[in-house]
């Protein structure tokens, strides 16, 4: 299934399902990446900086664990979202606390969606110096994030 013209319909869904999977975010990982499967597929290609391209639900947890591991209660709240042609925008903030101190980015993610409302596509967009800058004053808790930075880019 191609990406198509997305109903406004789609988009709503889309937006409930983000919000209701980063209410979970690390507090509860395995419902977290449960909720996830249902809308992502096996070729869809997970882009962000600081990270190498991930695919599909597998790629997802080698991107996403090691995050939820150094800050356990990482959630995401959404301020905005708006459709485009093939998928949405949404805004939202990224908060928790790593090494007892908070952590928080605002990022944007655009999706591109199919018309059976998975995504193939998730490319996210933020500053990442509020999390360099957090790691390099906690390092004994960011090293379980290396591995992944270390690791090189896909070509995309």
């Amino acid at each position: 299934m191609a990406a198509t013209d997305t109903t406004a319909t789609q988009v709503e869904e889309f937006v409930a399902f983000f919000e209701e999977i980063w209410s979970i975010g690390a507090t509860d990982p395995e419902r977290f990446f449960s909720l996830l499967e249902t809308r992502i597929t096996p070729d869809t290609r997970l882009i962000q900086p600081l990270a190498r391209t991930a695919r599909g639900l597998a790629g997802a947890r080698e991107m996403f664990m090691p995050v939820f591991e150094v800050v356990p209660d990482l959630r995401s709240e959404v301020h905005r979202w708006g459709p485009t042609e093939d998928g949405l925008f949404i805004e939202h903030t990224l908060h928790g606390t790593l090494a007892g101190k908070p952590l928080r980015w605002t990022a944007t993610d655009r999706f591109i969606l199919r018309d059976d409302g998975r995504f193939i596509e998730r490319r996210a967009y933020f500053d990442p110096l509020p999390l360099v800058a957090a790691m390099l004053t906690r390092p004994w808790a960011s090293v379980r994030l290396l591995p992944g930075l270390l690791r090189g880019k896909e070509r995309t």
